[in-house]
């Protein structure tokens, strides 16, 4: 089976915004890195980062400035030398450093809302609004960027809010028959049951396929090589003869 040419030569870079000091970015080669994705609301990335100095700790660590918490920001791209792109970028919480052997780990993760959705607080009724005009509001006050918003019922609402941004978010989303996520800084809404995807990835041998997929209840299960280009809600997975699979 001839592969990919392109989908050779695995590449990682990771930049670091300091919450006070110069930015510094890491790459592999030579730095080694691990990392973990999840497709879900939050987009948490978990990192992994071996053989480093304990003054990069320093880097990923949040700073209280004016009684406030200043969290680093990191921007993850990866994937191979002729076809990467951007993974994740958001604030850094959770880091930890740990000897283990010779080994040297700094582990941390990756999230677009971690700071926001604990630290606005929504405090505001709304009386007959679209349910649009609502959440931009919110998003707005909660200073969080927003994405594709396509609400599962977009009606004229009565919506009140006395509570932290996150949870402010998950009561408007049961509301309107809404799901959220974040992704590249921004935040998304779709329906529950979103009827049209934004785009395709033709997925089979050639292209990051591995194995054979194995079919479930409702979806597919597939093996597949790294692709930045996976993302919650933004593709549709088929195989170049056209049978489709679930993400």
């Amino acid at each position: 089976m001839i592969g990919n040419p392109k989908l050779f030569g695995r590449t990682v870079s990771l930049e670091i915004l300091p919450a006070t000091g110069a930015a510094k970015e890491f790459s592999y080669p030579p730095f080694n890195f691990e990392f973990e994705a999840e497709l879900d609301g939050l987009n948490i990335t978990q990192v992994t980062m071996y053989n480093v100095n304990e003054e990069t700790l320093s880097l990923v660590s949040a700073q209280i400035k004016e009684k406030k918490i200043q969290y680093p920001s990191a921007l993850l791209n990866a994937g191979y030398k002729d076809e990467n792109g951007l993974v994740v970028s958001g604030e850094i919480i959770h880091p930890k450093w740990k000897q283990e052997g010779t080994n040297k780990k700094l582990e941390f993760q990756i999230s677009g809302s971690a700071g926001a959705w604990t630290r606005a607080y929504i405090m505001k009724t709304y009386t007959n609004l679209p349910a649009r005009n609502v959440i931009m509001d919110i998003l707005n006050q909660g200073n969080l960027k927003p994405g594709r918003i396509q609400l599962g019922v977009n009606k004229i609402v009565n919506f009140s809010a006395n509570t932290e941004l996150g949870d402010c978010i998950r009561r408007f989303c049961n509301l309107t028959k809404s799901q959220y996520w974040f992704q590249d800084g921004q935040i998304h809404f779709d329906s529950l049951d979103p009827s049209k995807k934004n785009s395709v990835i033709f997925l089979d041998h050639s292209s990051g396929l591995i194995g054979v997929p194995e079919k479930g209840q409702d979806t597919w299960k597939v093996t597949s090589l790294f692709r930045h280009k996976f993302k919650k809600n933004m593709n549709r997975v088929r195989k170049r003869r056209r049978a489709r699979f679930g993400m």
